[in-house]
């Protein structure tokens, strides 16, 4: 009788002339192989098209049970609402291959993060979804988590300066800069402009704040940024702190809003509107392509009519 017709990792080990067990071992990347039969293992592999086999990936994950650490703000609600809402649809879909989800969420960005993920790994999860408000005092803990084996992924926000495993966000230096030379088109030349932010703390908003002052001035002839104003992610305080500069800066022509809790800055925008007697506000608001971000062109005068808004969504 001829030989069976072998496929797989069975016709990969009889190729490499090896074991079943370190034909495994070299396509997991565990220990207890040489580096050269590894190699000469891996380019079978890829000769012959091999792929893993899926349903047996499930069955191991089942057998592993790997357990994964959630920490993201509840606040501002509307947006991570919806990152939530994909972490709990992902972890009932994982649920019969094994993997379990602990959550530690915070109320809000950078509020009590160090704490809660201190909490994760010390429940000895396999890994962590982190949106990192506190990147400075989170990037220590990411280090030496990753030294442990925990694979730690950062959504919406970074900690750059870590070891984290990876980021899973928009590109902030450039969505900033996008946002100035909109900003740049959109407002005549000598506008004054302002940035309303959420935590220069986080690197997401730190760095699109960066952007934008680097690149408006260059597509507005004269313009100038005349204030940069740091929420905190706290509606109250995006409200005050946007109704006092419009108060002060009236002739302000436009504002780019790098945050998610924008709603604040629309009501101070109707509120200064009411105040002073005028249409409501903005007379045409654009919304940027990319993220969470608006840009807000003022006219200084509105006319006796009806506005009319104009939107845009990428």
């Amino acid at each position: 009788m001829g030989k069976p017709n072998r496929s797989g990792i069975h016709l990969i080990a009889e190729m490499a002339e090896v074991s079943i067990g370190t034909v495994d071992r070299a396509l997991h990347g565990r220990d207890g192989i040489r580096k050269s039969t590894r190699d000469r293992i891996l380019q079978i592999a890829q000769q012959i098209g091999y792929t893993p086999n899926l349903a047996a990936r499930a069955l191991s994950a089942a057998r592993s049970g790997a357990r994964i650490g959630v920490c993201i703000p509840r606040e501002i609600h509307f947006f991570y609402d919806q990152l939530w809402g994909g972490v709990l649809d992902e972890a009932r879909r994982v649920a019969q291959l094994g993997v379990s989800f602990e959550y530690r969420p915070v109320r809000s960005l950078g509020e009590d993060d160090t704490e809660a993920f201190q909490q994760l790994v010390q429940a000895g999860v396999d890994g962590i979804i982190l949106t990192a408000g506190n990147p400075s005092g989170l990037s220590p803990l990411i280090d030496a988590a990753e030294e442990q084996g925990i694979r730690v992924v950062c959504v919406s926000t970074d900690a750059p300066k870590s070891r984290r495993s990876s980021i899973v966000g928009v590109e902030p230096m450039l969505n900033g800069q996008l946002a100035g030379e909109l900003m740049g088109k959109f407002v005549p030349p000598n506008s004054r402009v302002a940035v309303v932010a959420g935590m220069l703390t986080a690197m997401d908003h730190r760095t699109k704040t960066e952007g934008f002052s680097s690149t408006f001035p260059k597509h507005c002839s004269g313009g100038e940024i005349v204030s940069v104003l740091e929420g905190h992610e706290d509606e109250d305080e995006s409200f005050q702190k946007t109704f006092e500069l419009l108060g002060r800066v009236p002739e302000l022509a436009g504002l780019y809003v790098n945050t998610v809790n924008c709603l604040p800055v629309c009501r101070a925008l109707g509120g200064q509107s009411q105040i002073n007697h005028h249409r409501p506000l903005p007379g045409n608001g654009s919304l940027l392509s990319k993220g969470d971000d608006f840009c807000f062109d003022l006219p200084a005068t509105l006319p006796a009519g009806p506005t009319r808004g104009a939107s845009a969504r990428g």
